[in-house]
């Protein structure tokens, strides 16, 4: 180069563009859990260990508990209050996936 300068490129993670639909069950049952808790979505792409179950076909989003400042770097910290409803995010998103696949079977049961 004219400057002297060496790049490094480290591809640490490789996917396909893609996702599930914002129609998709898992999607419209943690919306509706969110929703019960008055949690504001933030929908943005992310690189993580769901892009496994992404490649395989199986349906999977990110749900954050809490907040934090400064991510990626040694002053990160996180706020300790918002993690308990973000549990109770996570355990209402499972109530709401769960009757919803319930009231499925109990609707197929009775077209047969």
């Amino acid at each position: 180069s004219k400057t002297g300068d060496q790049i490094e490129l480290d591809i640490f993670a490789h996917r396909k563009a893609g996702g599930i639909p914002f129609e998709h069950p898992v999607v419209t049952q943690a919306r509706h859990a969110m929703e019960q808790l008055e949690i504001e979505p933030r929908l943005a792409p992310s690189t993580s260990e769901l892009a496994a179950f992404i490649d395989h076909q199986i349906p999977a989003l990110t749900l954050g508990i809490t907040t934090g400042e400064q991510q990626h770097n040694q002053l990160e910290s996180i706020q300790i209050e918002p993690i308990f409803r973000g549990l109770a995010q996570i355990i209402g998103t499972l109530i709401s996936l769960d009757q919803h696949y319930k009231t499925l079977q109990h609707e197929s049961a009775k077209l047969d």
